[in-house]
């Protein structure tokens, strides 16, 4: 860890989707790190509580989730309320009277909600873990990412379904869906997120060893 004020950043953070993160790049240039200001992922914290004795990853899973599924809460509450009275042209019935797309709405609000709770089953599984003592398995951690994954995969087809259904209007990048849509695609970019964690928890559900 070093001082902010030692640190360049580059404006470099020109990109489709969470725009707001600011997440530039930056550099560092003839700057002395002592060691008291060292530390390695891999070993336990020197210092904290229970939370900071966690794995990475099971840190990053509520932190990555979250993003992921209040975009796509974001996007069922905007297409909610638009839906009200819309009308598109050569449709027989407003938006909010279509059979097909209350079931649309009725179906994407049920898999947003049973990803978000795969999401605290599996982070209530870390918090009780560590509360007694006990070591976090990796497969505890392969779990937790795979739930990660498969939240954002929703979160994707939650706000494609908003995108979708919310018209022309939707085409500007100001409107809410439209920013719903690409940071729900850009949060799938994460190197968190990854199919690969769907091929682990199989393997181990089939007793192979896996790294």
């Amino acid at each position: 860890m070093i001082p902010v004020e030692q640190v360049t950043v580059h404006d470099t953070w020109q990109v489709s989707g969470l725009e707001e993160t600011l997440s530039h790049d930056y550099s560092v240039e003839e700057v002395f790190v002592p060691h008291s200001r060292l530390f390695e992922l891999s070993q336990p914290p020197p210092r904290g509580g229970l939370l900071h004795r966690m794995p990475m990853y099971a840190l990053i899973t509520p932190d990555h989730c979250g993003v992921s599924l209040g975009i796509a809460r974001r996007a069922l509450d905007e297409i909610t309320i638009a839906a009200a009275g819309k009308d598109r042209l050569t449709s027989k019935a407003p938006l909010d009277e279509r059979p097909a797309f209350q079931r649309d709405l009725g179906q994407a609000d049920t898999k947003l909600r049973a990803a978000r709770a795969l999401v605290l089953e599996v982070l209530d599984e870390f918090w009780s873990t560590a509360t007694e003592g006990q070591p976090i398995e990796e497969e505890l951690v392969q779990r937790a990412r795979a739930a990660a994954t498969h939240a954002a995969d929703i979160a994707v087809e939650v706000a494609s379904m908003a995108y979708r259904r919310g018209g022309g209007s939707v085409l500007y990048q100001d409107h809410p869906l439209n920013q719903c849509f690409r940071d729900a695609h850009a949060a799938t970019q994460h190197v968190h997120v990854t199919d690969e964690m769907f091929e682990l928890v199989g393997a181990t559900m089939l007793g192979k060893a896996s790294d």
